[in-house]
């Protein structure tokens, strides 16, 4: 965490427990903190990261504690649940004031879980709670989401997997591309170039400003943008799939821009070219083809 100044809401976003418990700890002086006159409580970033290193006061978020302390959905529904509203005849929300999860059935009648809330940024994230069965684990779901949203804008340097992108493209080929994709062999071949440039590259490591210099050593070697766009829609798919397998929390080149595609250059036949064509056609494609070479709009 940088030297930034936090607010309540900030930390307590960041540690997963309800503002009023961060007040409580700033009044018992349990987590460092300083006070001025014009802006209140404020929290600086380092300090938080050596506070929770040094092991001053033990901090659990919400998210991990879950499972661990046995708290249960009843328990966590008196401590933060803002209320619950209907959406439609089979669709019910439930607001946590982080944000809200809610539940709608499908056209087949099954239970799908979403997750609605405000990123760090203050744009409003909706989507599918993945992984979730149930409203408690669509709430996990939700915090941790909220949790990668606030590292991203603070740029907290949580300790990251290392995990080499030929070791993503592998489990790519062997366990998506080969058992989804029946045009596998075309991914395979994208995967084989991307990893002579990113191969050995940790998945963290990977930043969009690599993935433009790939771009650019590409067109050098000659290649047809067309191909670099399909070999940069892999690497987007594989990235992808390493947020859903647990393998990364980021994808870059979400904010990569594919190339533009040059225009198709018209070509006309000559006189020649025109006649061979034609003898070449069956006859009943003579005329349809007559009709294209000297019919005009």
């Amino acid at each position: 965490m940088n030297q930034s100044l936090l607010t309540v809401k900030e930390v307590s976003s960041f540690l997963h427990v309800h503002p009023k418990t961060i007040y409580r700890w700033v009044k018992n002086q349990q987590i460092p903190h300083i006070k001025k006159r014009d802006l209140g409580i404020r929290f600086i970033g380092k300090d938080i990261d050596d506070w929770i290193e040094s092991g001053r006061d033990k901090i659990i978020s919400l998210f991990d504690s879950l499972p661990k302390l046995e708290i249960s959905l009843e328990i966590y529904d008196k401590m933060l649940l803002k209320g619950r509203s209907v959406l439609g005849k089979n669709s019910k929300r439930w607001n946590y004031g982080i944000g809200s999860v809610y539940t709608r059935k499908t056209k087949g009648g099954k239970e799908r879980w979403y997750i609605d809330f405000q990123d760090e940024y203050g744009k409003r994230i909706r989507e599918v709670a993945k992984h979730a069965q149930s409203r408690g684990e669509a709430l996990l779901e939700l915090q941790e989401e909220i949790r990668k949203s606030f590292d991203s804008k603070h740029a907290l340097n949580r300790e990251k997997t290392k995990i080499e992108f030929r070791e993503l493209a592998d489990q790519y080929l062997e366990n998506y591309a080969k058992v989804n994709n029946l045009a596998w062999k075309r991914v395979e071949t994208c995967l084989k170039n991307l990893c002579e440039f990113l191969g050995g590259y940790y998945l963290h490591d990977i930043s969009p400003l690599l993935i433009e210099k790939y771009k650019l050593e590409r067109l050098k070697e000659g290649i047809m943008p067309a191909t670099v766009n399909r070999e940069l829609s892999v690497l987007k798919r594989a990235f992808n799939l390493a947020i859903s397998w647990d393998m990364t929390v980021e994808n870059p080149v979400q904010r990569v821009k594919f190339l533009r595609k040059p225009e198709p250059r018209e070509r006309i036949l000559t006189e020649d070219e025109e006649m061979r064509l034609f003898k070449a056609c069956t006859e009943h494609l003579r005329p349809v083809v007559l009709t294209a070479l000297y019919v005009r709009a």
